[in-house]
């Protein structure tokens, strides 16, 4: 049986309830034309930062590779930079980013982890992207690595011709390259990076200068949040106050105290709040699903007590003038209009997440990985499904699901392909309209690819897909072993 995008308009649209409930309540039942309060037109919902290096309008698509061998280093990692153009990403342009380069600071070390992490802002406020790539064990001279050793920041400069100048950020504290986002937490305009919880000059303030000195620092608050087990960094502008706040998220059973912890961002420092519902969760992302001016919460819930064992449900959390409400909703892959089943087996609906406009109606829509996705009676084939905004939120009205076997997508369905371990909404053709970059990960050497659907107002157009690997960017062969091309893409 073939899967291709399903388009489904619905009247209902169960686990959609926008309504205050009590926490202890499961948001389900409600009609997605039921009462959500104002139904003024949508304030439009603000676009995902570009990405776009050369300055030419189309978005750059970034990979990261932090655990592929380089120069015969196991786990030194390596970071790929394929330029857009009017018809997309363009392999033939691209860049090969490691400290294998005379020119990136450090040296290539054995599980340095270049590519942990990696964030795509305005850094020195030239007007083009720069790109900040987290290293999780610095190098040494010697070509290895100290287990105990802090990692650092290398931010890359954009320039006409690509990403060129690179420097060393400043900072004090071990970094480790995991909770590593960027934002604009001072609302000043600047590009600001956050990295690790409770780090006395964990924000780095921009604009940086391009020999990686910070304007300024300031604290990034813990409250009673316990750090050993976060799971991620979210970042968006909760209460519409034009500053990013942070979202760090917990899954572990023994954080019920705190299951998340809320960072406000604005003013002179960021500040941990209590506030409204707080989920279970890992992955997530921010965004104003139901074009009320606020940034809304979703996340990928996790089960309490049952730590990596995937729930197939997310949940939205709605954003106020105060920050995050008790009002939420559930949705999953049994709420009417949502392509599949919640029961599947490996079901991993929700386990990559990203959020933007993809079809210009000023509500944020939702790219949802499903890495676990059977497809095509092929284990772990994977699948994407795109959720749309709208008053009430995130609903099944409407959902669009592309995997390896919907017409036009290259590729076939194959077992353990993890077509949407990653996903990101970028402009690569720079006609304004946000497309989708999926990446699959996949378990066996030489199958890592990235695609891209590139979007219209009518929704995506997947006889458009084009997609490449690293066999097809020259300056992956200073890996032998490629064995995580599509990990990630910058946060």
């Amino acid at each position: 049986m073939r899967i291709s995008i399903k388009r489904l308009g619905v009247t209902a649209a169960a686990g959609a309830v926008c309504a205050t409930l009590p926490l202890g309540w499961m948001a389900f039942g409600s009609s997605a034309d039921a009462d959500c309060g104002d139904r003024s037109p949508a304030k439009a919902a603000a676009s995902p930062p570009k990405v776009d290096f050369d300055g030419d309008g189309n978005d750059d698509v970034v990979t990261r590779s932090p655990q592929s061998e380089v120069a015969g280093e196991d786990g030194a990692g390596y970071v790929s930079v394929v330029y857009g153009s009017q018809d997309g990403p363009d392999p033939e342009r691209h860049q090969v980013l490691s400290q294998k380069d005379a020119d990136t600071p450090g040296s290539v070390a054995s599980n340095a982890g270049f590519g942990t992490g990696a964030v795509a802002r305005d850094f020195d406020a030239d007007g083009l992207t720069d790109l900040a790539v987290a290293v999780s064990r610095y190098g040494t001279s010697s070509g290895r690595s100290d287990p105990g050793a802090p990692g650092g920041i290398i931010v890359f400069f954009g320039s006409k011709d690509g990403l060129k100048q690179s420097a060393l950020v400043e900072h004090d504290g071990r970094f480790d390259g995991e909770l590593f986002r960027g934002g604009d937490f001072d609302g000043d305009g600047n590009a600001d990076l956050v990295w690790g919880v409770g780090e006395e000059k964990g924000l780095l303030k921009g604009p940086f200068t391009r020999s990686g000195s910070p304007a300024g620092t300031g604290a990034v608050p813990s409250g009673t949040h316990q750090a050993n087990w976060d799971e991620d960094m979210i970042v968006g502008d909760l209460t519409g106050d034009g500053a990013d706040d942070l979202v760090v998220p917990q899954s572990h059973g023994k954080a019920t105290e705190e299951p998340a912890l809320v960072i406000r961002g604005g003013g002179k420092s960021l500040t941990a709040v209590r506030q409204g519902r707080l989920p279970f969760g890992r992955v997530g992302a921010i965004a104003d699903f139901n074009g009320d001016g606020y940034g809304d919460l979703v996340v990928e819930r996790q089960p309490l007590g049952k730590v990596n064992r995937p729930s197939s449900t997310i949940e939205v959390v709605f954003g106020s003038k105060s920050g995050l409400s008790n009002r939420y909703s559930v949705i999953d892959q049994d709420t009417e209009g949502v392509p599949g089943k919640r029961k599947a087996k490996d079901n991993t609906f929700g386990s990559a997440m990203d959020a933007g406009d993809l079809n210009g109606d000023g509500y944020a829509d939702l790219a949802v990985g499903n890495m676990g996705q059977e497809t095509a009676g092929k284990y772990h084939s994977g699948a994407v499904t795109v959720l749309n905004g709208g008053p009430c939120g995130v609903t099944g009205r409407g959902a669009e699901r592309i995997a390896l076997d919907t017409a036009g997508v290259p590729g076939a369905p194959t077992e353990m392909r993890e077509f949407g371990t990653s996903v990101k909404l970028l402009d690569a053709d720079g006609d304004n309209r946000l497309d989708l970059a999926a990446g699959g990960a996949g378990y066996e050497r030489g199958v890592d690819n990235v695609w891209v659907v590139p979007g219209s107002g009518k929704g995506l157009k997947p006889k458009d897909t084009s997609a490449y690997g690293p066999k097809d960017l020259s300056g992956t062969d200073i890996s032998g072993n490629t064995i995580d091309f599509s990990e990630g893409f910058p946060r």
